[in-house]
This record gives C-alpha cells, sequence and structure tokens, in this order.
C-alpha cells in the first residue's frame, strides 16, 4: 500500500500543522484534511494538486510503523538508539537519491542511517516516532 501525507506551506507559516492525508472519497482519491470531522465535510483537494503545486511539501509512508504502532513517514522526526552510539537520538526521516532509500539522518552521523540497521529479526523497526516536529 502507498501512502501520503501532504502539508500547505502558507498553513505551516502561520504556525499551523495541519496534515492531509490520501483517502477515498467520492469514488475518487483526494487529500483530505485530518479533522474530527465526518469524512463527507472535510477539506479535501484533489490527489494530484499537491503533487503539481509548489505551495505543498508531500512525505510518503516509509512502509513502517515505529515501536508503538503509528505509520512513519518521510519527514517525521524519530527518536533512536544506534548500537556504536549510547543513549537515544534524535533524527528526520529522509530520502537518500544516491542509494535510494529513506532513512534516518542524524547530527552525529554523516549520510543516511539505513532502516535494516533498527530492525529486529520480525521486521519491526526500533525507532520512537515524534511525530512532524520539524517541517522545513
Amino acid at each position: 500500500m502507498i501512502k501520503y501525507r501532504a502539508f500547505y506551506k502558507h498553513d505551516l507559516a502561520t504556525g499551523e500543522i495541519l496534515p492531509f492525508y490520501v483517502q477515498e472519497m467520492d469514488d475518487d482519491f483526494k487529500f483530505v484534511m485530518e479533522e474530527p470531522v465526518p469524512l463527507e465535510q472535510a477539506i479535501a483537494y484533489p490527489f494530484c494538486i499537491p503533487f503539481l503545486d509548489d505551495d505543498w511539501i508531500v512525505h510518503r509512508w516509509t512502509g513502517f510503523t515505529d515501536s508503538a504502532g503509528v505509520d512513519i513517514y518521510e519527514g517525521d522526526t524519530v527518536s533512536f538508539e544506534y548500537t556504536t552510539r549510547s543513549g537515544s537520538q534524535e533524527g528526520v526521516i529522509k530520502w537518500n537519491d544516491k542509494y535510494k532509500l529513506l532513512g534516518i539522518a542524524s547530527e552525529g552521523h554523516s549520510g543516511i542511517l539505513p532502516f535494516f540497521n533498527f530492525m529486529t529479526n520480525d521486521g519491526k523497526l526500533l525507532v520512537w516516532s515524534l511525530g512532524y516536529v520539524k517541517i522545513p
């Protein structure tokens, strides 16, 4: 399953972090604002708009959840413990064009730390999502 999350840059400029997630609506896929209202009353945009309009930031779902079962998206800030370092650290989920992979970018580490460094034998990811704390 492919999932996306999007943010409208003008909302971020005002300090509002209002995520939009892809949902099926009216026999089509749309970016729908995450709100506690019925789906038919939610603010929604056609699926293509955030990809075509430079006023949007779009994040891909990594295919993983954190240790609490929360979906991890590109751009999320996560807490992790790296085997060669002591203590908990923070990093941001980023795409690496050179190696064509998503991983964790963190101060003190050069490059991207690939997810397989944080996987257990049963395929779970040993990171703790702090959400979309820092959005560029």
